[in-house]
């Protein structure tokens, strides 16, 4: 009696439903709202293999936000805190792309880069770029992986020679130390570095983070120190130079001693 509802597609395979949609007139009402009130609920494309539909999905899952996610334990988005069993790739639509896996070797390999060009051949492995301008790249040949980054003078002003450079070496203090257990099961092993809140008083600039922050659940967000930036060996450079002034200077002083 009256208009009916509109149209229901069901596909089905034995008792389990496989593929089902709806398509309803404009004017449907659902309860007593129009349909287009409701709750948005996003569709999801998957892409897989599965015994029953109500199973993981082993393969590709597209969200209706346009995420795309690839994995076999039904990973779909953000990082575990601890071993949840769901490792996978999400490839986000602003770029993003998030791993989580659930390895204890170095024999499985996140990223593999395998160059058939030629014995010796060199490849860029990765690259970032402000505006399309080359900042710095990670490149691979047969000797291993190395870092460039961008250190032309063209870009450079106001260069004036460092100064108190040994002053900032010295005040370093060199630790050794092992892991905590809520942090490494690796509780042993000894490490040799640095404390990131001393380093800060010295470099500031290769230090991240503040000491103690703790974010709004109250858990610790730790500092790192960037024990690659060109900072420190720029300032164990200097460090080396004015040692080395230091010492030209006393043979001098003792050659006109020795000569009295």
């Amino acid at each position: 009696d009256g208009p009916r509802e509109g149209i229901y597609v069901k596909i089905s395979n034995d008792d389990w439903t496989i593929y089902r949609g709806k398509i309803v007139r404009s004017d449907f009402i659902c309860g007593d709202d129009h349909w287009a009130k409701k709750q948005y609920t996003q569709n999801k494309l998957k892409l897989g293999a599965a015994d029953r539909p109500s199973d993981t999905i082993k393969g590709i899952i597209v969200n209706g936000a346009g995420h795309v996610s690839i994995s076999a334990t039904d990973y779909e988005s953000g990082l575990a805190s601890s071993n949840n069993g769901k490792i996978g790739h999400q490839l986000g639509v602003t770029g993003s792309h998030v791993m989580q896996r659930n390895a204890n070797s170095t024999g499985t390999e996140t990223i593999i880069v395998n160059n058939i060009h030629s014995s010796g051949a060199s490849i860029g492995m990765m690259q970032y770029r402000t505006f399309n301008a080359v900042e710095g790249s990670l490149n691979g040949n047969s000797s291993g992986l190395y870092i460039t980054n961008n250190s032309d003078y063209r870009k450079k002003e106001n260069i004036t020679d460092a100064t108190g450079c040994l002053t900032k070496i010295t005040g370093l203090r060199p630790v050794t130390y092992t892991h905590r257990s809520e942090y490494d099961t690796d509780t042993t092993t000894v490490h040799t570095g640095f404390i990131a809140h001393e380093v800060s008083d010295h470099m500031p600039s290769i230090v991240e983070g503040a000491k103690d922050a703790v974010d709004d659940e109250g858990n610790a967000v730790l500092q790192s120190v960037a024990y690659s930036d060109q900072e420190i060996i720029t300032n164990l450079v200097g460090a080396i130079k004015e040692l080395k002034a230091e010492s030209e200077a006393m043979r001098t002083r003792l050659d006109a001693i020795e000569a009295q």
